[in-house]
């Protein structure tokens, strides 16, 4: 099953996960102490494990789970309104590569609607620009592009795929919009 974490401390119920760390619990502190708010900053919603790239230092198991195992868009949508009543204020959504879920523009507005800051961590492999622009349209806020290494054929060794060149035009492309 892809994993649900609030980061190292939350109000309530606690899911963990155990290799992936964006906050540390010093800067959920931080954060507390400086807001008054009990909540974590943010939720990471590692909304599936499935990933076209096959980058060699990936923490995902080499038996990527298949998409029947992961959450449901219910469940995400429950979980995402859940957290912004308890005061997170952050929804990074990630994976394996969240693009690969058909229902991420309705994850994506669940969260905008629900007050919480969006934020996409992707590859950006399979992103089109009708993608990009019903993303946009659905609130998302921020967009985190990944690359594997600065020059391409490196690249395309760590990834088994030759998508650099791809990838490298998409903040050009990004530029121009409202990212």
């Amino acid at each position: 099953m892809a994993a649900l974490y609030f980061e190292d401390f939350c109000v309530g119920q606690r899911f963990a996960h155990p290799i992936r760390r964006t906050l540390s619990e010093a800067d959920n502190v931080w954060f507390s102490a400086m807001t008054h708010n009990p909540a974590p900053l943010a939720l990471i919603c590692e909304l599936t494990r499935r990933c076209p790239l096959r980058c060699t230092y990936c923490s995902n198991p080499l038996e990527l789970q298949a998409a029947s195992r992961e959450l449901a868009p219910a469940d995400w949508q429950h979980a995402l309104r859940q957290a912004a009543e308890m005061g997170v204020l952050h929804a990074h959504f990630t994976g394996g590569e969240p693009l690969v879920r058909a229902d991420l523009e309705e994850l994506v507005r669940t969260a905008h609607d629900a007050g919480l800051y969006t934020n996409l961590i992707t590859s950006g492999v399979g992103l089109t620009d009708r993608r990009l622009d019903e993303l946009e349209r659905c609130g998302l806020d921020h967009f985190q592009l990944s690359f594997q290494h600065s020059g391409p054929p490196i690249a395309a060794v760590i990834t088994a795929l030759d998508v650099h060149q791809r990838k490298a035009a998409l903040p050009r492309h990004l530029s121009t919009g409202p990212f």
